[in-house]
């Protein structure tokens, strides 16, 4: 039905400029370029296929998400690659998610931060006969889960994952969700080199002990 104005839209209602949108798409698809890194839009900014379509057409490579159900409903439509940004524990989600990935053939990335986690992923994995892609989750101040740079558990759980066959260590991945609190420029971009910062101990303790 064509819309002539604004009273004759029944709500709720999302209303998007599409022009300014392609626009944000293009522009950090090519920041990513520039800096040779993919681009895994989290999709819980638009929950939307046809977004998703759009940010594919200019180069993005899967997508992230933090919901079981948000990853299967993107799955179940032809995507080829997630990264679940959030450590899931619960044998029903995982199982839903690591058959779907498994008899789809998805590229499926999950996170983890805690030896129970491991185990968990680790039962159902071998249950599906899924080789799975595993970041460890690392605290880079939003302190809601993740491990803190010092935690003797960043190398037990490191050495752990490499010694299951079913998992692959992926590396590491960080939320600096405390930067959505910011005041300032200036106090996002100081949360940004502190989460780059972190980062780059950890890799470094890492290659130290030869992993």
């Amino acid at each position: 039905m064509a819309i002539n104005t604004i009273s004759s839209i029944e709500t709720p209602c999302v209303l998007l400029d599409k022009s300014r949108l392609q626009d944000n798409i293009h522009r950090i698809q090519k920041i990513a370029d520039a800096q040779h890194v993919n681009v895994r839009p989290h999709i819980k900014t638009h929950k939307c296929l046809e977004i998703l379509q759009l940010q594919d057409e200019v180069g993005a490579v899967g997508i992230t998400t933090s919901k079981t159900d948000e990853a299967l409903t993107f799955i179940n439509n032809g995507v080829q690659s997630v990264t679940v940004a959030y450590p899931l524990v619960v044998d029903s989600k995982l199982d839903r998610l690591i058959a779907t990935s498994s008899s789809r053939q998805v590229d499926l990335r999950l996170t983890l931060d805690s030896p129970y986690g491991l185990e968990m992923i680790t039962r159902v994995a071998k249950r599906h006969g899924k080789k799975i892609n595993i970041f460890l989750k690392i605290d880079v101040g939003l302190h809601r889960c993740g491990v803190a740079e010092d935690d003797p558990l960043v190398l037990e759980l490191v050495k752990a994952i490499q010694e299951e066959s079913c998992l692959n260590f992926a590396g590491l991945l960080s939320h600096a969700g405390h930067a959505y609190g910011a005041a300032t420029s200036d106090q996002v971009r100081q949360i940004a080199r502190d989460e780059y910062q972190i980062l780059n101990r950890v890799q470094e303790k890492l290659e130290k002990n030869q992993i």
